[in-house]
């Protein structure tokens, strides 16, 4: 009846994947290797360039413009190394060059000369109306800082002097009291003690209490930039409102010295015991302004101060750092289709591979914060050299790796803006588009300001390290099993979701007056950034048309990832500059939350009818490609550099389990090597004999293996189980018509030939 199958005219590899120790692929390990150190020298370094950018003086409307023109890397790195690759005619050397060139490029910015000013406590002043008599005590919380808003606050000043400027002989006799006071504090004998405390009605008046002026003024200042003041406004309690500029100057004080103090929080002293009462008395007579510090109950130390830079250094800092993302980039755009490459002729998986680089990140960033902390102490001010140097070595340490593994394959490198046009032209993908650059502008504010807003709460650097970690692990857990949870959930909830996971972030950093609190938001980037793009990428192979997947993602990662982070950058920059960070993050959060609204009232209304309208007119479309194959042995799980680019250096924690081989589910089926040799035969056939007689097509080809990769020993991913079922239903359907139909022809047998057989 049908031909004998003698022989496999199929070359299949065979080979079991040497295992070490803890199951761990040997021909993997370099791999893992230089994943780890890449990665972690990225979060050595990057996380605090922001922070860097500001303590060499560049304003915020510098560092924004620099943040928006970052994303043009994008479109550059690729050509340069398919330039270089093509050179060389060997990936090894070109991507180890780009290594080395990254860590002298990045290392050159730590050349540029530091303009930070060390933080101070600012001083408390003491000031006696000279006709009312009370006695009232100023201060400046830190000039981006609010006023207390406790009940109750315990304060104690020491040292205090006359503040008189005005009167010249004064000065210079209280100069020399004032020198044997510093050279020899009496210690507690002279601190001048209050409970401050907010009157209430019903309260009677105790000792040490001081009535807090209601409507203190707001932060003058936000990183440098001056903020819309409130001076205007009749409500707000001000000093100079509180005592005239013309009496001050009549008893010898200098208010336009006073004006640059930021005096925005002060209370009127209502009583305090008689041996304070007295010394106030005794301080008073000679001159109405005492300055004290604080020695208990006072400001914290100010986030430093930074000189603004010359022009020079702006655009000094902006070439170098231009160069150094660029091969930065072009770097990483051929590490990962190498690693892809290697887990296709060694066996494993990427996503897998990529917690490596999760790892990395998750232990170096909060380690170099600590070598910060640690030096910037003994140092003085803020020293950022540990991270530069970290970055050196780290890439060093991934670079030895990179140059003993054997790399050998050519890969494929494919335009992704060829289709973009034919994108442009379908209204539901170009909405899809617009919304995940609404989010990539969302995450970008945050990447760019979240550091700024937790150094001016007094956040440690081994804290802005710790952020990084709990971000990097929170998105472990969707490296596996994702694109189950958003297939029962929905593609498009799990993007809505995000949009709301961002509100919440954004919302309670504006909330939180305390840095640690900012660890459980953080956490939320699991969410609004990991388990998002793992939704949006599967559900681009939803949207997409024949021929258009690898184009709508490459376009997906470069609206999110890469422009949609410098547009947030700079327009988040100028809202702060407006608004304050505060006012900004909670502006973001609403925005956020909006805009989900929205994409959720557009998607069930409109969107989905279209992505029903697109789905219909492309699937009669998708039938040849099946039955032609794979033009090219890596095909199916190699991305072009250019889109993997993209994804490595805005998004390096990964999320790729979509790219990697097959689901345990099904791996432990159709796996090649564990296959007894006639089951590989049966296999190839009903692979051919598939593939033969399906009628429908993976319309993902250049980026999910099509079927007939079988054939040549690979393990179809999930795309293909989700064809290779479909195909299999029907097939199964039309085995069981067409034996339905053979026995209605077959005549009527008597139960003794029924029951023989």
């Amino acid at each position: 009846m049908g031909e004998e199958i003698t022989a496999v005219d199929v070359e299949v590899n065979t080979d079991i994947p040497r295992r070490g120790f803890c199951g761990l692929n040997k021909n993997l390990v370099l791999l893992k290797v230089t994943l780890f150190f890449l990665h972690g020298a990225t979060s050595s370094l990057v996380p605090y360039l922001t922070i860097h950018m500001q303590s060499i003086g560049l304003t915020m409307e510098q560092i924004a413009i620099i943040y928006l023109l970052l994303p043009f890397t994008t479109f550059i790195a690729p050509p340069i190394t398919g330039i270089l690759v093509d050179k060389f005619g060997r990936y090894k050397p070109v991507v180890i060059g780009c290594f080395l060139l990254t860590a002298i490029l990045h290392h050159s910015l730590l050349l540029m000369p530091t303009r930070e000013a060390p933080g101070i406590v600012p001083d408390g002043y003491i000031i006696r109306h000279p006709k009312k008599m009370y006695v009232e005590v100023w201060w400046s919380p830190c000039p981006s800082r609010q006023c207390p808003a406790t009940e109750e606050l315990d304060i104690v000043l020491d040292l205090c002097e006359d503040h008189c400027l005005l009167t010249q002989a004064k000065i210079e006799k209280r100069l020399q009291k004032n020198k044997a006071i510093d050279m020899n504090d009496p210690g507690d004998t002279d601190d001048l003690s209050f409970h401050i405390k907010k009157k209430k009605s019903n309260d009677t008046a105790t000792a040490f209490t001081l009535d807090m002026h209601p409507n203190l003024g707001d932060p003058i200042e936000q990183f440098g930039i001056e903020l819309e003041s409130a001076e205007d406004d009749e409500d707000v309690t001000e000093f100079k409102k509180r005592f005239r500029t013309g009496m001050l100057r009549r008893h010898g004080v200098d208010m336009k010295e006073l004006e640059h103090k930021d005096l925005r929080c002060g209370g009127i002293v209502l009583e305090a015991n008689s041996s304070t009462q007295t010394r106030l008395s005794n301080y008073t007579n000679d001159c109405i302004l005492q300055k004290c510090q604080f020695r208990f109950g006072g400001p914290e130390v100010c986030p430093p101060d930074f000189e603004e830079s010359d022009p020079v250094i702006f655009w000094m800092y902006g070439i170098l750092r231009f160069l150094a993302t660029t091969l930065q980039l072009a770097a990483v755009s051929i590490t990962d289709p190498v690693a892809l490459s290697l887990i296709e002729k060694y066996g494993g998986d990427f996503g897998k591979e990529r917690l490596f680089s999760c790892l990395g990140m998750a232990i170096f960033s909060p380690i170099v914060g600590a070598l910060i902390d640690w030096n910037s102490e003994r140092l003085g001010y803020t020293d950022y050299s540990a991270a530069f140097y970290a970055f050196d070595v780290l890439l060093i340490i991934a670079s030895i790796a990179m140059f003993t593994m054997e790399i050998d394959t050519k890969l494929p490198s494919d335009s992704l803006y060829s289709d973009l046009k034919k994108i442009l032209k379908m209204p539901a993908l170009v909405v899809f588009v617009f919304f995940l650059f609404l989010l990539g502008n969302l995450w970008g504010f945050i990447e760019s300001f979240l550091f700024f807003y937790l150094k001016d709460l007094g956040a440690p650097n081994y804290l802005l390290g710790i952020t990084v970690t709990v971000g990097t692990l929170s998105s472990v857990p969707f490296l596996y099993g994702a694109e189950k949870i958003t297939s029962k959930v929905g593609h498009v909830r799990v993007i809505i979701a995000a949009f709301f996971a961002h509100s919440i972030r954004l919302t309670g950093y504006s909330l939180t007056d305390t840095a640690w609190l900012c660890i459980p938001f953080e956490a939320l980037e699991a969410i609004a950034v990991h388990f998002m793009w793992v939704a949006a990428a599967t559900y681009c192979a939803v949207l997409a048309p024949k021929g258009l997947l690898a184009t709508l993602l490459g376009v997906c990662m470069v609206a999110h990832y890469s422009v949609g982070r410098g547009s947030g950058s700079f327009f988040g920059g100028h809202l702060i500059a407006k608004f304050g960070i505060t006012l900004t993050f909670r502006i973001m959060g609403a925005f956020a939350a909006s805009s989900g609204l929205l994409y959720a009232f557009l998607h069930f209304v409109w969107l989905q009818k279209a992505e029903r309208a697109v789905a219909e007119d492309s699937q009669e479309e998708e039938v040849e490609s099946l039955r032609k194959g794979v033009k090219y042995r890596d095909q199916g799980t190699t991305m072009s550099m250019e889109r993997l680019s993209v994804m490595a250096e805005f998004n390096p924690a990964g999320s790729l389990s979509s790219l990697g081989r097959s689901h345990l589910s099904r791996s432990s089926i159709i796996r090649r090597s564990s296959l007894r040799p006639h089951q590989k035969q049966e296999f190839i056939k009903s692979t051919n004999e598939i593939r033969r007689n399906s009628d429908k097509d993976i319309s993902t080809h250049a980026l999910y293996p099509s079927l007939s990769q079988a054939e040549n020993g690979f393990i179809p991913n999930e795309k293909d189980e989700i064809v290779y079922d479909e195909i299999k239903r029907r097939n199964q359907s039309d085995d069981k018509n067409k034996k339905e139909n053979e026995n209605e022809n077959l005549p009527t047998q008597s139960p003794e030939i029924e029951s023989q057989k």
